[in-house]
Parts: C-alpha cells; structure tokens; sequence
C-alpha cells in the first residue's frame, strides 16, 4: 500500500475547543455565563484525512 497514491478532495477546518468555568445564569436571558481557561485548536476536516494518509505506515 506505500506505493498507492491518494488525492484528498474536501475542506480544510480548523476544530476549536475552548474550556470555560461556569459563572452563572444570565440575567437577561436563559444563557450560561462562562469565563475561558485554555483554548485547544486541532486540524479537522480533509486536513486531517490527508495527515493521516500521508503519515507512517500503520497510523494512516
């Protein structure tokens, strides 16, 4: 399979995680209020497909 040649055709997403402290309920509507800690950002989508495809043998 390491001579098979791959096209990956789709959309490059960018996957975003933000982790956040709960601080309460609004006032003004029903909506969690929420302080951020730490945001995470991971390639998604096609971009992640042609990672895998093209890494070393028996991860992609």
């Amino acid at each position: 399979m390491s001579a098979t040649r791959v096209c990956v055709i789709g959309d490059l997403i960018v996957d975003e995680y933000v982790h956040c402290n709960p601080l309460g309920m609004s006032q003004e509507d029903p909506t969690l209020v929420v302080s951020p800690v730490q945001e995470t950002r991971f390639v998604g989508g096609a971009g992640i497909v042609a990672g895998h495809a093209a890494g070393p043998r028996g991860e992609g």
